[in-house]
Order: structure tokens, then C-alpha cells, then sequence
């Protein structure tokens, strides 16, 4: 699938928001295994400001490809998601007040949902089960409380993050680590879905994040 129908923004998400984390952790492992030691907290924050630019980068490099092709016509960039993004905004703007507010649930959503993408894809005797993108997911199913709840819980600790370059103050080797998973999960939810497999991993991190506060 790599370059063909993904495209090259889809290849790009998918793969190298998992690969920033992988090298981030495959480095920390060689200095480790090389020193005998764990890595000093500057090295850290040297190897994590690399990560976090590249993410930025693989995302920038996305939204433009795909600004592009939407401006340009085409849908069905990203093995269809530009043409599910544009019906999961014609369904929501089709919402009713109350449905903006809170959504039409999981499935009540994907069920509607199918029925505008497809349209606009002219696609037959498919369904579509998600909107293949959290946010977007989220606003569907859970209208703007969900969304604004959903993506405050990303927005805080890039906060601290941004803080704590400003204050000087440095992080453990930990939670960096488990703020890098975070972010790595972040670009990949850009075009993918909260499923019940990776849902409970992704707040087990979060957990462990925010426990190191209280080490």
C-alpha cells in the first residue's frame, strides 16, 4: 500500500509518526548500552526537541498535500480520506443544534456517515465505520463537548511542555519518554481512529505521564 493508494501524505502519517518514537527509544538504548548509564537529562532534551520538529514536519507536510488535493478537486487522497473528512463535516453541519452540542453517538454516527462519504466518493456496497480521524470522530459522535474535552487532554501537556522550555526546568528521562509516545500517538490519530485496542494503551501513558509529577 506504501505510495499508492495512500499517497504520499497518508504513507508519511502512518509510518513515520510510529518511527520518530522508535528512534527516540533506539537512541536512548545506545547511549544506554554504550555508557552504562542513563543518558543526562540535556541529551534528552536535545533528542526529544529533534522528535517533536519532525513530527511537526511529517504533520505540515500532510495537511499541505492534502489542502492541495482538496483545492485541486481531489477526494479521494489518502486512500478516501479527504472524501470521508468532507462528509464527516457535511454530516455534522447537517446536526440539529442539540446534535452539534453532544453528537449522535458511535454507531448512530458511522451509519450516517457512510451514507455522505460514499456519496461524495461514489463508492459502492462499502460501508464506513469511522471517520479515520479522532477529531473528527469525536466531533461526529460527540458534538463540540466531546471535542473540546477530547482535545484538551492533548493540548495540556503540550502546554507543560512549552512551559517548561521557557522555565528552564527539566523533565525525567521517563517523562519525556512518555510525553514523546504521546505526541507520536497524536500524529497518527490525524488519520486514524480511537480503536479499543489502542485506546487503553494510549491513557495507560497518560497515566504514567502525569505520575511522574508525583515521583
Amino acid at each position: 500500500r506504501i505510495g499508492t493508494d495512500m499517497g504520499v501524505s497518508g504513507t508519511l502519517i502512518h509510518y513515520w509518526s510510529g518511527a520518530v518514537m522508535i528512534v527516540f527509544c533506539g537512541l536512548l538504548l545506545l547511549w544506554i548500552e554504550k555508557k552504562r548509564v542513563l543518558p543526562s537529562n540535556k541529551v534528552i532534551n536535545v533528542l526529544s526537541k529533534m522528535a517533536v520538529i519532525i513530527l511537526l514536519v511529517v504533520i505540515a507536510v500532510f495537511i499541505l498535500h492534502g489542502t492541495v488535493n482538496l483545492i485541486q478537486g481531489d477526494i479521494g487522497w489518502g486512500n478516501g480520506r479527504g472524501g470521508i473528512w468532507l462528509g464527516a463535516i457535511h454530516l455534522f453541519d447537517a446536526y440539529n443544534p442539540l446534535q452539534k452540542l453532544f453528537g449522535l453517538g458511535m454507531t448512530a454516527a458511522a451509519t450516517d456517515l457512510t451514507y455522505y462519504a460514499v456519496e461524495l466518493l461514489h463508492w459502492k456496497n462499502i460501508m464506513v465505520a469511522n471517520a479515520h480521524n479522532d477529531f473528527l470522530e469525536y466531533l461526529i459522535s460527540t458534538g463540540l463537548v466531546g471535542l473540546v474535552a477530547y482535545t484538551a487532554t492533548w493540548v495540556v501537556p503540550i502546554v507543560e511542555y512549552i512551559k517548561k522550555k521557557k522555565s528552564g526546568k527539566e523533565w525525567s528521562v521517563a517523562k519525556v519518554a512518555y510525553f514523546m509516545s504521546l505526541m507520536a500517538y497524536v500524529g497518527q490519530s490525524v488519520v486514524g481512529n480511537p480503536y479499543s485496542l489502542s485506546v487503553p494503551i494510549i491513557y495507560l501513558i497518560f497515566a504514567l505521564y502525569r505520575s511522574e509529577d508525583f515521583a
